[in-house]
């Protein structure tokens, strides 16, 4: 028979029905995640989700929703370990024969390509010009130094040459020679003037 339509939208994916003489609704639905729209849904409202069949209650507050999805109580403690039975080790598999060989495949031909055009020497570029060459000039020479002056030449002594023995006596026996006279000193070497300053050379270039 055609059914009647309670429901009324709250929104686009949301609609409500039995709602409190207080404005509080207790039965909803929706198609996406239930909303959390402030002052709709009553504490312990049930709303199903018709996109894939779940049910959800508010277990928060009118004010604050909270939808918790039904059948999902707390979970159970975990039961002990059981009994770890004894490794067995299973016989080794029979090992097929090994496959033959394949026939080698043939050699192809050995094709050497064509050699590539070799393309032209390039031209020897033009010998750029010689650049001109540049003496530079000639630094100043410098003034000669004047020459020192020569030192006086030192005085020679007259050497004294002694007095001649007197002749003796005519006798066969030959007198006495004379003593050799004193000789003189002989006068010492001047002291050499002073060598003049070395001229100054001029720069080169």
């Amino acid at each position: 028979m055609a059914g009647t339509n309670f429901f009324t939208a709250v929104s686009a994916t949301c609609s409500v029905a039995f709602v409190r003489e207080d404005g509080q609704a207790m039965f909803a639905k929706c198609d996406a995640v239930p909303p959390t729209t402030a002052n709709v849904f009553a504490k312990g409202c049930l709303m199903i989700r018709e996109d894939n069949g779940t049910t959800y209650q508010n277990t928060g507050t009118f004010a604050s929703p909270t939808w918790t999805l039904n059948g999902t109580g707390a979970v159970g403690a975990t039961g002990a370990t059981g009994y770890t039975g004894p490794v067995g080790t299973g016989a080794t598999g029979y090992t097929g024969p090994l496959g033959g060989i394949g026939a080698t495949g043939a050699t192809g031909p050995a094709i050497t390509g064509s050699t590539g055009y070799t393309g032209p020497d390039g031209g020897i570029g033009a010998t750029g010009a010689t650049g001109p060459e540049i003496t530079g000039s000639t630094g100043y020479t410098g003034p000669v130094g004047a020459d020192g002056s020569t030192g006086a030449t030192g005085y020679t002594g007259d050497g004294l040459v002694g007095a001649t023995g007197d002749t003796g006596p005519a006798s066969v026996v030959a007198g006495p020679t004379g003593a050799t006279g004193y000789s003189g000193f002989d006068g010492g070497i001047g002291p050499m003037g002073a060598t003049g300053a070395t001229g100054y050379t001029g720069y080169t270039a």
